[in-house]
């Protein structure tokens, strides 16, 4: 019993290369609101003085929506070439690998 569990699992769960996407993608979304925060605490004497809370809390969302928009279309060519590829070598890997590093970087440094 426990066999046929464990290979119903396997067969509903995703391949491991949208595993490693769904976590690049959270942690660049934790990565912009970890910037996001550095930016608001920076500037707090600033914010808190005009703005209410209800405005910073809009102001987080509206953020992450832009975050999402931003990280989904650098990942969408990522996720595209994946499900051709049924065994990723270790030439394309290292080719996505350099690719996600350096837009990511790109965007790393322009939230700086």
């Amino acid at each position: 019993m426990n066999k046929n569990r464990f290979s119903f699992i396997s067969r509903i769960s995703p391949p491991p290369q949208f595993k490693i996407i769904t976590l690049v993608y959270l942690l660049t979304i934790l990565f912009f609101a970890f910037f996001r925060f550095l930016f608001h605490y920076s500037f707090a004497d600033q914010f808190f003085s005009e703005v209410t809370a209800l405005g910073i809390f809009k102001s987080y969302l509206i953020g992450l929506r832009f975050d999402q928009i931003i990280i989904l279309a650098f990942l969408s060519p990522v996720l595209f070439l994946i499900p051709w590829f049924k065994n990723i070598s270790k030439t394309i890997r290292n080719i996505l690998l350099v690719y996600l590093g350096s837009v990511f970087s790109f965007c790393f440094l322009l939230l700086t």
